[in-house]
């Protein structure tokens, strides 16, 4: 939590956003991890579903893993899971929160966004039924 005698500076701005990145991508790892138990679902199964190998599975189960866009949502589809995506504008004021991040200040159209109460664009993967799996996936 910021103080009011603690200066907002650009590297501290952002080290907590990187921060935030860091702890959302564990947690959605988790999840889906979560999920995939919940389900009784071992890492083969998943393997076979993705058409991957059990390793390639137990390293993207990793905290340190680093899977593309493309391999959660692939993952999330097979373990019968339900994503949803939100990229939020860190320039507009959000929640009452206003960014003091320089990168914001330098673009032209920034008291116009400043001003808006927020910029969200939301994307939703769903996951319906098994054909849909089967029709997604290929097989």
């Amino acid at each position: 939590m910021v103080t009011h005698n603690e200066e907002f500076t650009d590297d501290k701005i952002l080290e907590n956003r990187a921060t935030a990145f860091a702890l959302d991508h564990l947690e959605l790892i988790e999840s889906l991890v979560k999920i995939r138990k919940m389900h009784g679902l071992s890492q083969a199964e998943i393997a076979t579903r993705m058409g991957i190998s059990q390793p390639a599975v137990a390293s993207f189960e990793r905290y340190d893993s680093n899977p593309t866009l493309a391999t959660i949502r692939r993952y999330a589809l097979v373990v019968g899971a339900t994503m949803k995506t939100i990229v939020e504008d860190a320039c507009t004021r959000s929640n009452g929160w206003q960014s003091f991040d320089s990168a914001c200040s330098s673009r032209p159209d920034n008291n116009v966004r400043v001003l808006r109460t927020s910029s969200v664009t939301k994307v939703n993967v769903t996951v319906a039924s098994e054909k849909e799996h089967h029709d997604y996936l290929g097989n």
